[in-house]
């Protein structure tokens, strides 16, 4: 398979699976990604759970490797517990699960998963990770060979979003309102990441304000300022900036930036200089946006940083003054990037490229773009507000209508 570059994998376990830990680990190296391992990285004296949080704020993913079938030792159970911890500062970190069995993880990690099955053997788990994690959006799933059905599904393409039905986010809303006590705090919290980010139905407004103020509220009971601050941010602010409430947007990051003053954590201060870089460029300030991203990217470290300097290189790139053809292969070069880091945005170029062509009266290559990103957004990522845009565009460059000027493409 094509080898993944740049990308770091944390292949972590218990004590009876590290030889099958270093096998996963070598043939994910031969594949071109970076691999970190307890083993091989930890420096003698170094602390082992400060070395492996450290680790997962740069990484892309995590692959807990259980294949003995023993109860996770107390090593193993910590690699889960700063896997959640990570979690709620960062949706881009995955977690891939092998093998499938009942007790391998704690049970609420599985929502956030891919799970790979027993008879998956150690060359092919590095294989089928390195395909998840690549994130091709235009396969409708991975594939491995199965003696009784060569073409059964293992991994959906789409299952880091988990396309849940509205009945489960609703159940998930209504679960986590009534968690009320300090003994339910980790659940209603836990209920609450996985809902916010791998829930198709996010965009309920309504009912994700209702439901962030309730953990909010929760959170300053227990004291648990950083997650509050991420509530602030991730499940409040975004919600105002995407329904173009940059007032409220506003207030909120200045709670948020409060709340984090007090945990001390400065990179999470990036999280709230990247919003208002969007907001910057949302009010079309290009030159105040990219002032806010370089904010957030001395603040940030990792993936998260990652993506705050793609997203200022498409303001550069949007606002620039470069002809028709420089644009587009700048734009291109951003699709294949944020793609690679399985960023929704990957999407949102595509659409800029189908209107950019259609402006150009390239409608056969506009359409090819659009009908990239309606796949991307419904039936990939489930985004069901980017999925109507993709598709009032899709129709309209087959309808062949005049582009709608001031659009705006985040």
């Amino acid at each position: 398979m094509a080898k993944v570059i740049g990308a770091t994998i944390v292949v972590a376990s218990g004590a009876a699976d590290r030889p099958t830990t270093q096998v996963i680990a070598g043939r994910l190296q031969s594949l071109g990604l970076k691999t970190w391992t307890i083993e091989n990285d930890v420096l003698i004296g170094e602390s082992k759970i400060k070395a492996l949080d450290d680790r997962l704020r740069s990484s892309a993913a995590m692959v807990l490797v259980r294949c003995s079938g023993e109860e996770p030792d107390e090593w193993a159970q910590r690699q889960e517990f700063s896997f959640r911890a990570q979690l709620k500062r960062s949706s881009d970190l995955k977690l891939i699960v092998v093998p499938q069995r009942n007790s391998v993880v704690e049970k609420s990690l599985y929502g956030h998963a891919i799970v790979l099955p027993d008879w998956v053997g150690e060359n092919q788990i590095a294989d089928l990770s390195a395909a998840a994690i690549k994130f091709n959006p235009d396969l409708s799933s991975v594939r491995a060979p199965l003696p009784d059905n060569p073409n059964a599904p293992l991994l959906s393409a789409g299952a880091w979003s988990l396309q849940s039905p509205e009945l489960e986010f609703d159940r998930n809303i209504d679960r986590i309102l009534s968690l009320q006590g300090r003994r339910n705090y980790d659940e209603a919290s836990d209920l609450y990441w996985k809902t916010l980010h791998f829930s198709g139905y996010r965009s309920r407004w309504d009912a994700r304000l209702k439901v962030s103020r309730h953990i909010s509220d929760l959170a300053e009971r227990e004291g648990d300022v950083l997650n509050r601050g991420l509530v602030f941010i991730k499940g409040i602010a975004y919600l105002h900036l995407t329904c173009g409430d940059y007032t409220s947007c506003l207030d909120t990051l200045k709670r948020a930036d409060g709340e984090l003053r007090g945990a001390r954590d400065r990179r999470l201060s990036g999280f709230c200089w990247s919003y208002l870089g969007d907001i910057e460029a949302q009010w079309g300030r290009p030159s105040r946006a990219l002032e806010c991203y370089a904010e957030a990217v001395n603040a940030m470290a990792g993936l998260e940083q990652h993506n705050v300097v793609l997203k200022a290189r498409m303001v550069k790139v949007l606002s620039g003054a470069s002809g028709i053809p420089s644009r587009l292969r700048s734009l291109s070069d951003l699709r294949q990037e944020f793609s690679e880091v399985h960023n929704y945005r990957a999407g949102i170029v595509d659409m800029v490229i189908a209107e950019t062509l259609r402006n150009s009266g390239e409608y056969c290559e506009a359409i090819a773009h659009s009908a990239r990103a309606v796949n991307l957004f419904r039936n990939v990522i489930n985004m069901p507000r980017n999925t109507r845009r993709a598709e009032a565009l899709h129709l309209a460059i087959l309808e062949r209508k005049p582009s709608v000027s001031g659009d705006d493409p985040w």
